[in-house]
């Protein structure tokens, strides 16, 4: 059976961060999560975009490093 919601511990170790960053995640939006008596829960397909928007914007800073371009306009 496929995880559908995970702990803020679980989230942070599949993002690579800290559970403080998780919980930032959270309360900017990006991560989305259900409360269970006094537990959270993430979404996996949350924490699953999350990476992926983060690769992503990654992918486009390094080859606008290397095509000479500016982050900023």
């Amino acid at each position: 059976m496929e995880l559908l919601m995970a702990t803020a511990a679980e989230a942070a170790d599949m993002l690579g961060v800290s559970c403080s960053s998780v919980y930032g995640l959270i309360a900017a939006k990006p991560l989305g999560s259900i409360k269970i008596g006094r537990s959270r829960r993430i979404s996996v397909a949350s924490i699953h975009n999350v990476a992926a928007e983060r690769a992503g914007a990654e992918l486009v800073e390094a080859s606008r490093e290397r095509s000479g371009e500016s982050a900023t306009p």
